[in-house]
């Protein structure tokens, strides 16, 4: 799951708006997590500016983001080549590299199924002198994918867009996906960042100590329409002295 917010951290980087967010995530986010990420991403765009496809630009300036940096061409270049994108997704984690047979516990193997959507799943190939496994299962088993129907082009599309707080008219007119389909993948992002923000929650303790403190509520309409209905107040705190930010979440008193 950190893979993903990682993946989050290097959008939200290029959002002046959601800069304090991202460097909350960021001293959060355990360092070789996020140094791995940016890493991977420099050496994708590296070898995607040496391609024909990505077209120059002016002054040295890099079609694909700032080094390190996701922008949404990067990933439209990306995933022009299946077997790139597979291989990147791989390298982040937000794929399996290697997997254990669920029935025999022998090592998967990545397989070519055109029956499938994504083209691939893992299939155990165990042979014995009593009996062969011929377990298979999801390459998304149990990964940022596996609720999804999309492809993995437009799940990272559609992810990309919730961070950078596209609205939903303009994800439907650059992707055609679906309001229903856009409003599920938004509420996921919300939730897998809330839920890794109050695992990074500590205190802050010591004397001669100053806190600048803020409150939001994050809650939902009934049916997605009317009135909302009763959220979760989270109140976001930095400390003056380091700059860290420590949300935490609470029942405010009664007014």
């Amino acid at each position: 799951m950190y893979v993903c917010v990682c993946l989050c951290v290097r959008v939200h980087c290029c959002v002046p708006s959601l800069l304090p967010l991202s460097t909350h995530f960021s001293t959060c986010l355990p360092a070789m997590a996020a140094e791995r990420v940016t890493s991977v991403i420099f050496s994708f765009q590296r070898w995607l500016n040496s391609t024909p496809i990505v077209p120059a630009t002016t002054y040295g300036s890099s079609t694909l983001g700032a080094n390190g940096f996701a922008c949404k061409l990067f990933f439209a270049f990306l995933f022009s080549d299946t077997d790139v994108s597979v291989q990147f997704l791989k390298h982040v984690g937000l794929l399996e590299s290697s997997i254990l047979c669920w029935k025999c516990g022998s090592q998967m193997y990545w397989c070519i199924d055109n029956n499938r959507n994504d083209g691939f799943r893992w299939s155990c190939r165990r042979i014995t002198t009593a009996s062969a496994c011929s377990a298979f299962t999801s390459v998304r088993h149990g990964l940022w994918f596996q609720q999804s129907n999309l492809t993995f082009m437009e799940v990272i599309f559609l992810t990309y867009n919730n961070v950078r707080r596209a609205t939903s008219q303009t994800v439907q007119q650059e992707h055609q996906i679906d309001s229903a389909t856009i409003t599920d993948g938004a509420q996921f992002c919300r939730e897998l960042m809330f839920n890794y923000v109050q695992g990074c929650s500590r205190k802050i303790v010591g004397p001669n100590k100053t806190v600048e403190i803020d409150e939001s509520e994050f809650c939902q309409r009934k049916y997605n329409r009317s009135h909302t209905v009763k959220g979760q107040w989270v109140f976001g705190r930095i400390k003056h002295e380091s700059g860290k930010h420590c949300p935490f979440r609470t029942e405010p008193p009664a007014r």
